[in-house]
């Protein structure tokens, strides 16, 4: 899921401050950002975000801003500068792309202290957790909609299964008139049992009966609303019961000729393809 804190505090010589951002991802992946003085804390910034936001796409950007006085000068570090303008020669001679330095590197990576300054481990586990709490509270309002969302199309497939069992009940009846005609036809006038022709009808009716069909979607969706309540994690569960009920929706498509069942089931694919997408940001 989306989301996005921050979180900022002062030392006697700096003040720290780290921003997160999170986007949809499968799996976890995270990119974070630290000044030189702090780049030996980057294991240490991944393997927490990992804890909490075990999936997606984490961007982490920490920034260390000099407090004015003795220790808050800074000076251009130019060897830093001849480096990436270097890099973009070689880049551009070897590749023919050119690209702007602005573009490349941040001005914070080109400020350093005139003096070297004492980095608190304790003031960057400060920050992190403000906005790990901040993501954590976005993330979660998100996760309400989410929720919302999939109860809505949960209903609507229900409302599908009812709608079909309802076209049955008239395609069942049909079935069994279209039966006893072409029975007449083929007797020619021969006596039969009206009995006889009622069994035969009820047997090609019950090869063609959804019913079976219908109640089992039932059950996988009565499975899929519990699990939206679930604080434990349930993507996996969740998309084994969306292809369990799309399963059950294309036997009902190849029984049927109906139009009105036919249309139905296309609409109840939909549904699920819907579904599928949306839990791909459920843990």
């Amino acid at each position: 899921m989306t989301g996005y804190g921050s979180g900022s505090s002062e030392s006697i010589d700096y003040t720290l401050s780290l921003e997160i951002r999170a986007v949809n991802g499968r799996f976890f992946e995270a990119k974070v950002r630290l000044p030189r003085s702090a780049s030996s804390f980057e294991h240490f910034v991944k393997k927490r975000v990992k804890e909490v936001c075990r999936r997606g796409n984490i961007s982490v950007l920490v920034g260390i801003d000099l407090n004015s006085g003795e220790n808050g000068n800074v000076q251009f570090d130019r060897d830093a500068f001849e480096n990436y303008r270097s890099i973009l020669a070689t880049i551009e001679e070897d590749y023919g792309a050119r690209l702007d330095i602005d573009k490349v590197i941040d001005m914070r990576d080109l400020l350093q202290p005139k003096q070297d300054i004492e980095f608190d481990p304790k003031l960057l586990k400060t920050v992190l957790e403000k906005a790990l709490s901040q993501l954590d509270e976005m993330r979660s309002a998100e996760g309400f909609v989410l929720r919302d969302d999939l109860s809505a199309r949960t209903t609507a497939l229900r409302n599908y299964l009812s709608e079909i069992e309802e076209n049955w009940k008239q395609m069942s009846s049909e079935i069994r008139k279209e039966f006893e005609s072409k029975i007449t036809k083929l007797l020619d006038g021969a006596e039969i049992e009206e009995v006889r022709i009622i069994q035969e009808a009820a047997i090609l009716a019950e090869k063609l009966d959804v019913t079976e069909e219908c109640v089992r979607c039932r059950s996988h969706l009565d499975q899929f609303e519990a699990l939206l309540d679930s604080n434990e994690p349930v993507g996996k569960r969740m998309n084994f019961l969306l292809q369990e009920i799309n399963r059950e929706t294309n036997t009902i498509g190849s029984k049927s000729n109906h139009l009105g069942i036919i249309q139905k089931v296309v609409d109840m694919k939909d549904e699920v393809e819907k579904i599928k997408e949306q839990v791909q940001n459920v843990l």
